[in-house]
């Protein structure tokens, strides 16, 4: 006799993880993202890299909600170039830049895109019963 009661009840708990998920991974950009300013630095191999990582990361598609929600940095990040006639220090330096501009990528297209992912609640009759 409940059955469609039950069915309205485990959609609305269903919308409520989904968007429970979601908030999770914007917390999780925005605490990344904020953190990377901490990193950057003036240095010209550096900053050569992170120019190159905001490069690289502009190749991936993030507008759809299930490759922002199915995906983090570590599946999407590309390793940097060899940096020609580099030493171990610039090519480590290089190669920080680059990752760092492709995690500010990522963090700004996740925080951007990931409002969009939320999904409406639906109304339970229970709930609005005070049930």
């Amino acid at each position: 006799a409940d059955y469609q009661q039950t069915l309205a009840d485990y959609a609305a708990w269903r919308a409520q993880q989904a968007n429970a998920a979601v908030q999770a991974k914007l917390d999780r950009a925005m605490d990344e993202t904020g953190r990377l300013a901490d990193r950057v630095t003036s240095d010209p191999d550096y900053l050569s890299g992170f120019a190159a990582g905001v490069g690289a990361m502009r190749s991936v598609d993030l507008s759809r909600c299930e490759d922002l929600m199915g995906r983090d940095f570590d599946s999407l990040q590309r390793q940097p170039p060899q940096v020609p006639a580099s030493t171990g220090d610039r090519q480590q330096r290089y190669a920080q830049g680059f990752q760092d501009g492709q995690r500010l990528l990522f963090g700004l297209e996740s925080l951007r895109g990931l409002p969009r992912c939320f999904v409406t609640v639906p109304a339970s009759q229970r709930a609005a019963q005070g049930q």
